[in-house]
């Protein structure tokens, strides 16, 4: 198949430039520079216009030789920087940096290599949007859906030239119907904004454009240029995408995508004879557009290095955008060119191609072996965490193993935050989370309830299980009050009956296991100061909000409605949040800085007045239950009026912002113990 040869258009590296700068402001000032993630659309047109004209311009004279040239001149325009790239950043990462999952981290980084990764974000649920930059391989998706689109088109391609004339209206026909049909099936997931973002048959109508575009510039290039009002549209274009940038957000999605597909078509189409010419084929910009490939790869991994390190966010700023431009104009001349132009190479490469069908076979029985497969991956993956665990300079890595998070905590053999369920019935609890010991007759029960508080002190609990049994009934954001719910919003919240019905079948159990024992605690572990100072609290009778004036009024009254129907024979111990963090550990040990500073953990006289309503509340109950105590861990983490964020070299007392590690919690059982035989049992 031999076409004439359309030639290369500076102009369209000028939008190239354009894209990428957008979609760097975008990373660096996402509230100011909303619509800078547009970029990447017009990236997507402008790709769609330029691998069409590359496949357009093949001498190849059979569908093979069509295939294999334009594979051959794809991988060595993507994969050497692209594994440069994400390989270099894994090892950084791993030996210099935090990571708080690093099954997501290595994940991304495999389906990344293998342009899979906007898949896997859809899998995991990743959110393009969210603010924190906590996965330095998150703008890979975009290669993804391009690489997935770069495996079915040349083969559409092929077949419509080979049927159609280049000018043919079918081929335009069927252009329009693809790209009709990919935006129709973007339209219909669009409620799933995750899924709408990242699948790639949803985002093929963009590339799509492209290239028709291509088509019409081809064929109509003598009327276009000749077109009355091209300059008319061109500024019309521009000042579209302009104003995007800045005020994205408050247009819908979707509208927002069709504007900039619409602009960016114009621009593509009549830039080569407007006044916006000049600007695009300048030197910078269209250098700017050759080397944009590299910025678009280098500087999210190094916003992603520098973020939280340097405090000034414009020096931050200034920072990743001039390296950014040092590693990128380094790679393109001395990297990426000489390996793209390398003849040699590119014979080699083409004749291993010849044996593709090779890599197919393999490719299809890695597919229907993956069970097996995935045993490998697996081994793979624990080798690499391993080697990463040893050769981690990170402060943070390393002090994971001694600062472990309360849902993998073993109880009973299994991991502590099964035993955090919303969904089960009472019997899985005494079944899978009641520790009874049975080496001897325990006298004492800990009966532990509450949200994800309850949970992370449950390993205190269990190395008390000598002194006393141990059962574990908890709910991930409950609001642990008879009659009372929360919402971040002001919707009445809809799932109020759960933790209502969690609290009834915990004081029901709690009636029957307690008379096998002499000694009984019913201990509730709650993030009551969250919810007063950061949600709206509802009266679930009256279906209507609660005024914040007269919450810890109304949580004192519902409180003492709980503590009223437990037996009163029974110890009740309240324990309180009394502390909540300005950040998470990782956090922290990202800036080191605010690591030297004590992680800049507030100091105790702040603590005591943020909850002095909630104290003066379990004051009031404790002096109406005699049978009420509140245990307190303020005087352990603040010993004077400073509070310690460390409670040993890297071992810090919490995990996150609320709740406290696995270590702390054993930690604390001596000092817990000290305080049932003072406090409680009044034993000394």
């Amino acid at each position: 198949m031999i076409n004439s040869r359309i030639n290369y258009r500076n102009e369209i590296d000028g939008l190239r430039s354009l894209s990428v700068i957008f979609v760097i402001l975008y990373h660096l000032y996402p509230d100011i520079f909303n619509g800078g993630f547009l970029g990447v659309d017009i990236f997507f047109v402008i790709s769609g216009y330029v691998i069409t004209q590359s496949l357009y311009n093949s001498n190849s004279q059979n569908f093979f030789e069509f295939i294999k040239n334009f594979y051959t001149r794809r991988i060595l325009r993507i994969y050497p920087l692209l594994i440069v790239v994400s390989l270099s950043t894994l090892v950084i990462t791993l030996i210099f940096f935090s990571y708080t999952d690093f099954n997501f981290l290595f994940y991304s980084f495999v389906t990344s290599i293998i342009g899979l990764s906007n898949l896997y974000y859809i899998k995991t649920g990743k959110d393009y949007f969210l603010d924190e930059i906590d996965n330095p391989f998150l703008h890979t998706w975009s290669l993804g859906v391009e690489e997935q689109f770069y495996l079915l088109y040349p083969i559409l391609l092929f077949i419509l030239l080979k049927n159609f004339s280049s000018s043919n209206i079918k081929l335009f026909i069927t252009f329009i119907l693809l790209i009709i049909l990919s935006k129709f099936l973007s339209i219909i997931i669009s409620d799933n904004q995750i899924l709408t973002f990242y699948f790639p048959f949803a985002r093929f109508w963009e590339l799509l454009i492209g290239c028709l575009l291509f088509f019409i510039f081809k064929d109509y290039k003598s009327r276009i240029s000749s077109f009355k009002y091209q300059n008319f549209l061109i500024f019309i274009s521009l000042l579209i995408v302009s104003s995007l940038l800045f005020f994205a957000k408050q247009v819908n999605l979707a509208f927002v995508m069709i504007l900039t597909i619409f602009s960016s078509s114009s621009l593509i189409l009549l830039s080569s004879a407007s006044f916006i010419n000049k600007i695009l084929n300048n030197f910078y910009m269209v250098y700017i557009g050759k080397i944009s490939f590299g910025l678009y790869l280098w500087h999210y991994p190094i916003l992603y290095f520098v973020k939280g390190r340097i405090e000034n966010h414009i020096l931050l700023s200034i920072f990743v955008i001039i390296i950014s431009f040092i590693i990128s104009i380094f790679t393109y001349e001395y990297f990426e060119n000489p390996i793209r132009y390398n003849k040699k190479l590119k014979l080699k490469l083409r004749k291993a191609l010849s044996y593709s069908y090779i890599l197919v076979v393999f490719f299809v029985l890695f597919i229907f072996s993956y069970p097996f497969s995935k045993i490998y991956l697996l081994k793979v993956e624990k080798s690499i965490r391993l080697l990463a665990e040893n050769i981690s300079l990170n402060h943070y890595q390393k002090s994971k193993k001694t600062n472990s998070h309360y849902s993998a905590y073993n109880f009973l053999g299994r991991p502590a935050k099964l035993c955090q369920q919303s969904d089960k019935k009472m019997s899985y609890f005494e079944t899978n989370c009641f520790k009874v010991n049975k080496s001897k007759k325990n006298e004492t029960l800990f009966f532990l309830v509450g949200d994800s508080i309850a949970t992370s002190f449950l390993p205190m609990f269990d190395k008390l299980s000598n002194e006393g049994d141990v059962y574990l009934s908890s709910m991930s954001g409950a609001f642990y009050l008879p009659k009372l719910s929360y919402s971040e919003t002001d919707i009445f919240p809809k799932n109020y009956i759960d933790t209502q019905n969690h609290i009834k079948n915990n004081l029901e159990n709690f009636y029957k296991i307690s008379k096998n024992y002499k000694n009984n605690f019913f201990i509730i572990a709650n993030m009551y100061r969250y919810y007063i100072h950061q949600t709206n609290i509802f009266d679930n009778e009256k279906k209507i909000k609660i005024q914040k004036k007269n919450y810890h009024l109304q949580i004192e009254n519902n409180l003492d409605e709980l503590i009223s129907k437990i037996p009163k024979n029974s110890k009740i111990i309240i324990i309180p949040q009394t502390l909540v963090l300005n950040q998470t550990r990782e956090e922290c040990f990202r800036n080191r800085k605010r690591y030297k500073n004590n992680c800049d953990i507030n100091d105790k006289e702040y603590h005591l007045n943020y909850s002095k309503n909630l104290f003066q509340s379990l004051k009031n109950l404790k002096s109406k239950h005699s049978n009420l105590f509140v245990y307190d861990i303020i005087d352990i983490i603040c010993p004077n009026s400073k509070c310690n964020y460390f409670r040993k070299n890297l071992d810090s007392y919490y995990f996150d912002k609320g709740h406290i590690t696995v270590e702390t919690s054993l930690y604390l059982s001596s000092h817990f113990n000290n305080f049932l035989e003072n406090k409680v049992l009044n034993k000394r």
